[in-house]
């Protein structure tokens, strides 16, 4: 049986939502139109591909059916072990 995650409640909509990247933007999706950020303009090295892919095939996944979003994850040793930037999970851990 799987255990049920602990829903945390949405960031205010009065503010800026809460985020741990050094910098970050939200574009309109039709004119390209900066709608707010911090550091936007800031260059800096490029973001971890397979984590942006990663959420990409879930959106699209959850797009055809929510109960993706109810599925845990568990990660491999070879996934622990991969150099690389790391989003702090660890083998086992889900």
């Amino acid at each position: 049986m799987r255990e049920k995650r602990v829903k945390r409640p949405a960031d205010p909509l009065d503010a800026p939502p809460f985020v741990t990247a050094k910098a970050w933007a939200i574009a309109d999706g039709k004119t390209g139109a900066t709608l707010g950020g911090k550091d936007e303009a800031k260059p800096l090295e490029m973001a971890s591909t397979t984590k942006i892919m990663t959420a990409l095939v879930v959106l699209r996944l959850a797009a055809k059916g929510s109960a993706v979003l109810d599925e845990i994850v568990t990660f491999s040793k070879r996934a622990d072990d991969t150099p690389g930037s790391t989003s702090g999970v660890r083998v086992g851990s889900g």
